[in-house]
């Protein structure tokens, strides 16, 4: 039993800030019913500046109800332990998924953005920031009737800094700061932008296999060591335009990325056909701008992601991006070279005679200066 009213029934896993389990909420309204419960058990004994601030941010983000946040049905504290219950879930997390097939598609990539640009967008409209977005509590959650995974956000509202006491703080937020951006691990503070670092190393994981920052590996060659790999250079058939893409979005100065996650969305689907998105917005500091509109995922069948169903293993489709390509990316492609071929040509043709006028001008100018000179 647990606080007299979570029957623990089984064991689910242990992270930085505690263990979870799947327990009977005896109090549950109707009939008991199970729950995941995830007691925090890093954080006790909780101080009751700390408790206060704990309720207060769980009140809130309760408030924030989305297909892709995970349902918190009840917190509090016991025992001087603070804990949550959130709805039970079929499926595995991000990266339990990352584990067993190391990366995923570019196109399953762009399906993962969409949708938590969709919820992001939402959560940072209405003044939330979740602080700690990491492959871990991104959770692809099967429903029955649909191959589909449900993209599901967890520990909404749960950040380590304002739960740790000073003394455990350190230790354990240091094991974190590698999904964490630079400002946030350099001086605690995160904001809307914290947000898009996070998804942006998320990105990159999921793509290449590989953490952006993590350091090399001895006799591998494989990691980053003090900076990020491009990309292409790990995955083959990339375009340089996906480089660009998080040049922008791993950048260390906050006002230097995407300045929402909507524009970070609109960036990737232009990196995908192969141009270089320009925004015109980057030298905001904050990301108020509106998301553009989220494309409908469709379902694509050679690309599946996989996690249980109804209690079976089945594909889990993702999206393609169907889109026409402008016409100024195709210059990547043989047929139009020449169109650019004959471009240059004229513009150099151009330059060659804008070089030829002044030099007669020059020619003349000279001629007179020199008569001039004998009379």
């Amino acid at each position: 039993m647990f606080g007299d009213r979570y029957l623990l029934e089984d064991y689910l896993g242990r992270d930085t800030l505690g263990t979870t389990w799947v327990a009977l909420d005896l109090r549950a309204m109707g009939d008991p019913a199970q729950v995941a419960l995830k007691v925090l058990t890093a954080c006790a004994p909780i101080a009751a500046d700390r408790e206060a601030a704990f309720r207060s941010r769980l009140a809130m983000t309760r408030a924030l109800v989305m297909p892709q946040v995970a349902r918190v049905l009840d917190c509090g504290v016991a025992v001087r332990t603070p804990y949550i219950a959130v709805e039970l879930l079929e499926g595995e997390t991000l990266e339990r998924h990352l584990m067993r097939v190391r990366r995923i598609s570019l196109g399953q990539c762009l399906w993962l953005l969409r949708e938590l640009a969709e919820v992001m967008t939402e959560a940072h409209s209405e003044g939330f920031i979740h602080g700690e977005l990491r492959t871990s509590n991104l959770f692809l959650a099967a429903t029955c009737g649909t191959s589909r995974p449900q993209l599901k956000v967890l520990d909404f509202g749960v950040q380590t800094r304002t739960l740790l006491d000073p003394g455990a703080m350190d230790v354990l937020v240091s094991q974190g700061s590698r999904d964490q951006s630079p400002e946030q691990t350099a001086h605690g503070v995160a904001d809307a932008r914290s947000d898009v670092w996070a998804i942006g190393a998320i990105l990159y994981r999921c793509l290449t296999g590989l953490r952006p920052f993590q350091p090399v590996r001895q006799g591998t060659g494989r990691g980053s060591g003090g900076g990020w790999v491009p990309p292409s250079s790990i995955v083959g058939g990339l375009a340089p335009s996906v480089d660009w893409f998080f040049e922008r979005a791993l950048h260390r100065e906050p006002f230097r990325r995407h300045h929402s996650v909507g524009a970070m969305l609109e960036a990737f689907e232009h990196a995908m056909t192969g141009d270089r998105w320009q925004d015109q917005s980057v030298e905001r500091e904050g990301p108020e701008a509106e998301a553009p509109t989220i494309v409908s995922a469709l379902p694509v069948d050679d690309e599946p992601l996989s996690t249980s169903t109804c209690g079976r293993v089945r594909s889990l489709r993702t999206l393609a991006l169907k889109c026409r390509r402008p016409k100024r990316s195709r210059s990547v492609h043989g047929g139009s070279r020449r169109i650019r071929t004959s471009r240059t040509i004229s513009t150099i043709a151009k330059g060659s005679k804008v070089v030829l006028v002044a030099v007669s001008v020059l020619v003349l100018v000279l001629a007179i200066l020199r008569l001039t000179h004998r009379i």
